[in-house]
């Protein structure tokens, strides 16, 4: 089955359609992978951020420097805050300690550039410069936010919202409007009030930045990257799963290269 794609396999789909259609992404765009849990008992999975800092460079800063280097703020991070038809929040790290941390690192509000459109990520705040590490994806146009100073710093590439739409949003609002988690109680407790009180939340697994040099092998339409291009392996549920990828190219109106992509999978039952 397609589901049976690990993380990689999946997100790298995304991308390389993506690219496909949107030849000429900006030079400073970073992509970053997220791998999660949506529900207890599902297979993980993941969905693929395209960040863009020249819409809020502040902002993109925290986000990207959290992904290369704190590998311990991710883990078991819950989407604690999700209201369908609205957006999907998260952002508190799962364990106390390095929650108080992070709480304790402001930073200054970028100008606003882009809108919250479906599937764009902003950071949650308290007011005026109180950015820190909670963020949220817009599950629908929220063009309302950008005159309160919420500014997008990139957003879900493509068809991944299929995945982030399946974020669990059972529980609603948060305390104390809503029957949803406290964020006073995540903070002091972390994880270990989530698991008890709120077990359906679907979490952070790990983010990880995509290579540039994958990117660019995507980009050009090179294959010869063998772990990552020409071919993703998973074993699943007692099932082998190949998925071939091929480029073909003619050139354009426009002077350069257009690229398609041949996909190929077979199904290898044991």
């Amino acid at each position: 089955m397609l589901s049976s794609i690990s993380y990689y396999g999946v997100s790298l789909l995304a991308i390389l359609l993506h690219k496909s259609t949107h030849c000429s992404a900006a030079e400073d765009t970073v992509f970053v992978q997220f791998n999660v849990q949506l529900s207890p008992g599902w297979d993980p999975t993941s969905f693929m951020l395209e960040v863009n800092p020249s819409w809020a460079p502040i902002g993109a800063e925290r986000f990207l420097d959290l992904v290369d280097n704190h590998p311990e703020f991710w883990s078991g991070v819950r989407f604690f805050r999700v209201i369908e038809g609205f957006m999907a929040q998260f952002g508190i790290a799962g364990d106390p300690v390095v929650a108080a941390e992070w709480k304790q690192k402001k930073i200054v509000d970028d100008e606003v550039k882009a809108s919250n459109l479906r599937g764009y990520i902003s950071y949650a705040t308290s007011g005026e410069d109180t950015r820190r590490t909670q963020m949220f994806i817009n599950l629908d146009d929220n063009k309302n936010l950008d005159s309160q100073g919420f500014s997008p710093f990139g957003k879900v590439v493509d068809d991944d919202m299929d995945i982030v739409d399946q974020i669990y949003s059972g529980y609603g609002e948060g305390a104390p409007k809503g029957d949803g988690p406290s964020q006073r109680l995540i903070q002091n407790e972390g994880n270990v009030y989530l698991e008890q009180e709120f077990p359906n939340l679907s979490y952070i697994i790990s983010v990880k930045r995509v290579p540039k040099d994958v990117m660019d092998d995507v980009t050009k339409g090179v294959t010869n990257n063998v772990e990552t291009l020409d071919e993703v392996r998973t074993i699943s549920k007692g099932e082998s799963t190949r998925l071939g990828i091929s480029w073909a190219s003619s050139s354009s109106s426009f002077g350069g290269p257009v690229y398609s992509i041949f996909l190929v999978l077979f199904i290898i039952r044991k």
